[in-house]
């Protein structure tokens, strides 16, 4: 039996690029680092949270950029784009070929 659909969103489901990008400029100005450029944030991609803000500033202690990061992310939210174009349609479809058996 089927319990549970589990869908990436960050980057996936959700246009998050673009306040992502913004929220690394906004904890390093908040914590007097030099902000990175997107080469390097994007070098990083991937990775927890934390190993992001180690890579980028190894220097200093992560726990507090993350939670700045998170503070920016709470606070802009209603600034992510709520979906790419075409997942209004590929969510609904993926989930019945899912609760059909269908793998990917």
């Amino acid at each position: 039996m089927l319990r549970a659909v589990v869908f990436d969103s960050d980057g996936t489901l959700l246009n998050t690029p673009e306040i992502i990008l913004a929220a690394y400029r906004h904890v390093a100005l908040k914590h007097g680092l030099t902000p990175p450029t997107r080469e390097e944030i994007m070098r990083h991609m991937g990775k927890a949270l934390h190993e992001i803000y180690q890579g980028l500033f190894p220097d200093h202690d992560s726990a507090p950029l993350v939670a700045s990061n998170g503070e920016y992310i709470v606070a802009h939210r209603t600034k992510i784009e709520a979906l790419h174009a075409g997942t209004a349609y590929a969510v609904p479809v993926a989930l019945r070929w899912t609760l059909r058996g269908v793998r990917g």
